[in-house]
């Protein structure tokens, strides 16, 4: 799955808490073919701790993304 917005101050993904807002994970290596581009992460004050988490996706394109109020980045 692919996540394309219109824009970062226009598409805006809002997490209450928890560990990561999006997470593109494989049990074992794979051919992700996706892409994350043209929105914002809001953390809310800091009770989410990371935008985004990829693990065994090879062929992930990220851009045009603003992370706002995450504990980490």
């Amino acid at each position: 799955v692919s996540i394309k917005g219109e824009g970062r101050g226009k598409t805006i993904l809002s997490y209450t808490r928890g560990l990561s807002g999006i997470n593109l994970k494989s049990a074992k290596k794979s051919n992700g073919n996706q892409i994350l581009e043209n929105f914002s992460i809001e953390g809310n004050n800091k009770t989410l701790s990371t935008g985004i988490t990829i693990e065994n996706r090879d062929n992930v394109t990220v851009r045009n993304i603003s992370f706002n109020m995450i504990d980490y980045t």
